[in-house]
């Protein structure tokens, strides 16, 4: 999902953007990356469902013990307190991460096919975009 979605990897094929199977042509059409799925799979080809297995057991791999944040979250009670080791823009990229955002609700009256049609608007007021909802990480 990452890869496919328009504020992350870009390949979303909305507004301009490139799909995934822009991804796919770009990377079959490298040298090194059909010779590294042909090693892994026995095949050159590659696909969306073979990027998606190479990614999660890429990210599987990834261990942490002794990051910036793994320092900080020891440092506090709660992964909701500031850190004492990170900066002021770092720990407001921390709450970007991990808090649900705070909205406000506006109903908002649109002139469509000469009629009236009401629809409901969240604006972002505060908080952050809750990326931690699915990008899954341990709190403490």
């Amino acid at each position: 999902m990452p890869v496919k979605d328009h504020g992350e990897m870009g390949f979303s094929d909305t507004n301009g953007a490139p799909d995934i199977q822009d991804l796919i042509t770009k990377l079959s059409s490298t040298t090194h990356y059909p010779i590294l799925f042909n090693r892994t799979f026995g095949d050159i080809s590659i696909t969306e469902d073979l990027i998606s297995m190479v990614l999660a057991q890429f990210i599987r791999s990834i261990q942490s013990f002794d990051s910036k944040y793994d320092v900080g979250i020891s440092q506090v009670r709660s992964h909701r307190d500031d850190f004492p080791n990170f900066t002021e823009e770092e720990n407001a990229g921390k709450r970007l991460f991990t808090e649900n955002f705070e909205y406000n609700i506006e109903e908002v009256k649109i002139d469509l096919f000469g009629g009236n049609l009401t629809t409901t608007v969240a604006h972002r007021v505060g908080g952050g975009i809750n990326c931690a909802s699915c990008h899954r990480y341990r709190i403490t």
